[in-house]
């Protein structure tokens, strides 16, 4: 059908086919979007119950008008066919965002889970039920929105993983108890399979688990669901409580609806994010420098109209002071207390920083001790490495030198004990030039020629030499493995219907839902691909009831060797008006047959 048109839809690429219809992706020719388009199996139209569900889906998506909702277009027939013309969504679905990447995070399935039950309340608000809510029904838009896909399908195909019921539809993993027990559908039987969609986005698995259908089942109806804090490390407070509730076996102790879902999770998403806090702000305070200041200061606190009049006007005699006038004087006293008191500290403060140039003194280094100098845009300064001492060691002697200005000579020969011992200064200091002459840059350097005659005093630092680790190559350790009959579980990659045309003999693709392993050495990995055969195939017609079988054949392990799969055929009869259907995803256990073989792994 690629290349034709229905009016003014062209249809230009596959997107999809099932047991029960195919979508294309077209462009709407007239208003120039791309659509989806959905058609109905034209060996189905035989059977008139087929078109009226199809024609009933049409119906209910038409009722519904919500941004995480795809929306009908049109419901159009050309030719004796029927086509359903639909928003397209250019994104993947819930089921590949966990094949990829497994869990989500706590975030973003808070995010999406809100937009599914908004979704959902507006259906439930127009008297629908989705009836098969699953990651593979929903979408993710390339600009985050989520869409709820396939209204109705579930009427149609009724699709679950391992086997069919004729009162029961859904897929089975997100199915109800009270479905499974053949009761009405309703809000919280949706509700029901929403809580099995979050908790499988926030652990990547089931709340229940089964290796067959009736082990799976049984869960279902009478086990607790796995706790969340057994799949997923310190999951958000207050998240079991909600899932609990969502898995009840009671659908009257479910949620009543899916706002009152949402709020939940909005009010349990708040309390788990910690409030901001504010940024310490350290107290302002104002600083008199000077008369200029404290005048500026004043002229701020005074009302401007008291400035224009002068404080100190002679008041005459026999009046009184106006209150005014008094607050006036009291403030100009006060600041002129501060005024004399500021300038007095401030002289004081700067007499106090003056430090004469050619009398600060230094630490001379000794023995044991590094001198180093550092440089600034203005001056450099030296400083003295203090090294680490013994505990046994003794302190080395300081001594105090004062700084020179010009080139130091060298120093004299030492002298003996008594004339160390000597508190006199040396006659140096009265060779030294004028103060006014001295600058701080000069006060602090250390001369090169002082430094050229302590270099060979002081000793070297130790240096610490860093060899580069050498990579450590990896071993690559060989396994030989013999397997026998161990289980692995499988799924479909594809849906498999009984009224697929010529279908007996075509290839039936599958993958390893879990890993197998062997004396610890992985064989066959989560994901690998399997393969299997369509043996007999009879399409529901007339009087003859319709059925399908098909045979697993084998397994790809990690090292690229096919391993076989010993498992009987697995087969199903429908019924002379209903199509045999083995859903995308069904899980199927299998055991593999005896097979040698040679893995090698990394340590």
């Amino acid at each position: 059908m690629i290349g034709q048109s229905i009016q003014q839809y062209r249809i230009e690429e596959l997107l999809g086919e099932g047991g029960m219809g195919t979508v294309y992706r077209g462009t709407d020719t007239t208003l120039d979007r791309p659509v989806a388009i959905k058609v109905l199996h034209s060996h189905l139209l035989r059977d008139g119950s087929f078109l009226d569900r199809f024609r009933n889906e049409a119906i209910i998506l038409g009722r519904l008008n919500h941004p995480n909702i795809a929306n009908l277009y049109s419901f159009q027939q050309q030719g004796g066919q029927w086509y359903m013309i639909m928003e397209y969504v250019d994104g993947p679905t819930f089921e590949q965002l966990l094949r990829q990447g497994g869990a989500l995070s706590v975030e973003k399935a808070f995010l999406l889970m809100g937009q599914v039950l908004e979704g959902l309340q507006h259906a439930h608000s127009r008297g629908v039920l989705h009836r098969d809510i699953k990651p593979a029904n929903l979408m993710l838009t390339r600009e985050g929105k989520v869409k709820l896909m396939d209204f109705g399908i579930a009427r149609v195909v009724g699709a679950q993983r391992l086997t069919r019921m004729n009162h029961v539809v859904g897929t089975l993993e997100y199915m109800a108890p009270e479905l499974i027990e053949g009761r009405d559908p309703s809000v919280q039987s949706d509700l029901y399979a929403a809580g099995v969609l979050f908790y499988e986005l926030l652990s990547g698995k089931l709340p229940f688990e089964g290796t067959t259908e009736s082990a799976l089942i049984s869960a279902i109806v009478n086990k607790s669901p796995i706790p969340l804090s057994k799949q997923v490390l310190a999951p958000p407070r207050g998240i079991e409580s909600i899932l609990a509730r969502l898995l009840h076996k009671k659908a009257e102790k479910r949620f009543g609806s899916a706002d009152e879902l949402r709020l939940a999770l909005v009010a349990l998403a708040r309390e788990s994010t910690p409030k901001p806090k504010r940024p310490y702000a350290p107290p302002q305070t104002r600083v008199l420098l000077g008369p200029a200041a404290a005048k500026k200061w004043f002229s701020d606190v005074v009302p401007p109209r008291f400035l224009t009049t002068n404080p100190f006007k002679q008041i005459p005699k026999g009046k009184l002071l106006s209150p005014e006038s008094a607050v006036l004087a009291v403030a100009v006293l006060i600041a002129l207390a501060i005024l004399l008191v500021g300038e007095k500290y401030i002289k004081k403060a700067s007499e106090a920083m003056e430090v004469p140039s050619d009398t600060l003194p230094i630490m001379k280094p000794t023995d044991g001790f590094r001198e180093l100098t550092l440089s600034t845009p203005d001056t450099s300064r030296s400083l003295v490495e203090v090294p680490r001492l013994e505990p046994d060691a003794a302190q080395p002697p300081l001594s105090v030198v004062p700084i020179v200005q010009r080139t130091v000579p060298e120093e004299p020969a030492p002298e003996p004990r008594k004339a160390r011992e000597r508190t006199k200064v040396p006659d140096e200091k009265k060779e030294q030039p004028k103060k006014e002459e001295s600058t701080p840059a000069e006060n602090v350097a250390v001369r090169e020629e002082k430094k050229e005659e302590k270099k060979s005093e002081v000793p070297e630092k130790a240096e610490t030499v860093v060899e580069e680790a050498k990579p450590i190559s990896p071993t690559v350790s060989t396994h030989r493995i013999v397997l026998r009959g161990e289980p692995v579980l499988l799924e479909l990659v594809e849906t498999l219907s009984s009224e697929v045309p010529n279908a007996a003999g075509k290839s039936v693709r599958l993958r390893a839902v879990n890993e197998v392993v062997s004396r610890g050495v992985t064989v066959i990995a989560a994901g690998a691909p399997a393969t299997g055969t369509i043996t007999k195939v009879r399409p529901a017609a007339g009087n003859s009831r319709s059925f399908l079988e098909f045979e697993l054949d084998k397994v790809q392990a990690v090292n690229g060797q096919w391993i076989p799969l010993k498992n009987p055929p697995i087969g199903r009869s429908g019924s002379s008006l209903q199509a045999v259907e083995f859903a995308k995803s069904t899980r199927i256990s299998a055991k593999v047959g005896t097979v040698s073989l040679t893995i090698k792994s990394l340590n």
